[in-house]
């Protein structure tokens, strides 16, 4: 799983399993946004699109606990972030424009499907 091994900060751990018709998925997805330093990285060389990063950035917690993120928590945020994903898009602008390019504040990741 190529997020796991190119985030800086090794704050993903994936756990891999094979199904029976010889593809692999993880069995286990966890996230310790405590430990990310939300560079997108993993966002950037994931094959599959799955990890999003949104512009939710509200991380204030008093439990430590809360930044711990597994498979099941990705999963369920994944409606949030593609409602973002999906309201934020615009029509195609003409060619003769240049594309500015804007950092976006990356914080909440969701996997998909």
């Amino acid at each position: 799983m190529l997020c796991a091994t190119i985030c800086p900060s090794r704050c993903i751990s994936i756990v891999g399993e094979q199904t029976s018709d010889g593809r692999s998925h993880p069995a286990s997805f966890d996230l310790d946004l405590s430990r990310c330093i939300f560079c997108g990285l993993c966002e950037e060389v994931c094959p599959a699109a799955a990890i999003v990063m949104t512009r939710h950035y509200e991380l204030a917690t008093f439990d430590k606990n809360d930044f711990a993120l597994d498979k099941d928590r990705l999963l369920a945020n994944q409606v949030y972030a593609h409602k973002e994903l999906y309201a934020g898009r615009r029509p195609r602008r003409r060619a003769a424009q240049p594309r500015r390019t804007l950092r976006r504040a990356p914080v909440h990741c969701a996997l998909r499907r």
